[in-house]
């Protein structure tokens, strides 16, 4: 229950359990030789599973030109770890390091995260930062989320969320709520009246890409960036507009550029799905997979009315548009 309340000592304790799943991401050129060796970037990551592979979700951007990653846990152990599957478009990446290189110290003193539900976090509810902001790690911070907003991005939407939080550093981190689960993902893109505090991505728009980076699979990917057809929209543009998604524009070279969406496009229907909201067409599009072919319906401009046609679209995978 996100709208109960905490203590200090009790958000202290639970931060502290919660912390046992950050682990210290450092990236390299190439392997260090020595444990002195400078990282060409240092950020953070949590354990999002964990069994014969300790899987850590990370930030893609500081790790992309990386030809070693370097895994810090807990007790100080290093590993090295391999990318098993990245999003560029989101940001993500989750990496892997084989339990068999751990020790049982290591083993016993981490934990992986539970995902939360993001949709829940209200106003006033209280946050806790977690992560690696001035490259000390097991960082720690409170406040609460003050605002939020739904942002339309590629394919989709995602739930921002605003706190009072100042950010110190880097933005890297992540949030848990009063019941120790992990409900975003710290984002530096957003900021409110150029106030410097930490916003984050709501992890329920992102539970379906998590899942699929760790099982080694691409998130299928259009390239459509639109807005939702409203009454409100309808009544003001005085058009014969139908409900949809107004297509805004797509992305240069991608899947529905190359099958000819177009800028006012409406896409009123996805694989025989009627769709609506923009939340409409994340629910079918992560049920696809890379390579899947997508025909959608969409009401097209043309002589003063609106015209149906019938698009096919063989997704790609977010990993080879970087």
């Amino acid at each position: 229950d996100n709208a109960r309340e905490l203590t200090s000592k009790q958000l202290k304790e639970l931060a502290v359990k919660a912390n046992r799943a950050v682990v210290t991401v450092q990236c390299y050129k190439k392997q260090p030789a020595a444990a002195g060796d400078m990282a060409q970037s240092i950020t953070s990551g949590i354990i999002v599973k964990k069994d014969s592979n300790i899987f850590i979700l990370t930030d893609y951007t500081a790790i992309k030109n990386s030809g070693y990653i370097q895994v810090v846990f807990r007790n100080n152990k290093a590993a090295k770890a391999d990318i098993r599957k990245e999003d560029s478009m989101n940001g993500l990446v989750i990496l892997t390091v084989p339990a068999s290189e751990l020790d049982n110290l290591t083993m016993v003193t981490i934990e992986e995260i539970t995902l939360g539900n993001s949709l829940s976090v209200q106003n006033g509810n209280q946050a806790i930062y977690l992560g690696n902001p001035i490259n000390e790690s097991r960082y720690i911070d409170y406040g609460m989320v003050t605002s939020s907003e739904i942002i339309p991005v590629t394919d989709g939407q995602r739930h921002v969320y605003y706190t009072n939080i100042t950010l110190a550093g880097s933005s890297n981190g992540f949030f848990i709520d009063v019941d120790g689960c992990l409900v975003g993902i710290a984002n530096g893109q957003y900021q409110q009246s150029n106030q410097k505090v930490l916003s984050f991505l709501g992890i329920s728009d992102l539970a379906n890409t998590i899942e699929r980076l760790s099982n080694g699979m691409a998130p299928a990917y259009m390239g459509i960036r639109g807005q939702e057809v409203t009454k409100t929209i309808i009544d003001s543009t005085g058009e014969p507009m139908s409900y949809g998604i107004y297509v805004l524009d797509t992305d240069a070279d991608s899947p529905a550029y190359q099958a000819g969406v177009r800028s006012g496009d409406i896409i009123i229907e996805i694989e025989g799905k009627s769709i609506y909201t923009l939340q409409d067409m994340m629910t079918v599009l992560k049920e696809l997979d890379e390579g899947d072919t997508l025909t959608m319906v969409v009401n097209r401009p043309e002589s003063g009315g609106y015209k149906a046609y019938k698009i096919d679209i063989i997704l790609e995978g977010v990993s080879r548009f970087k």
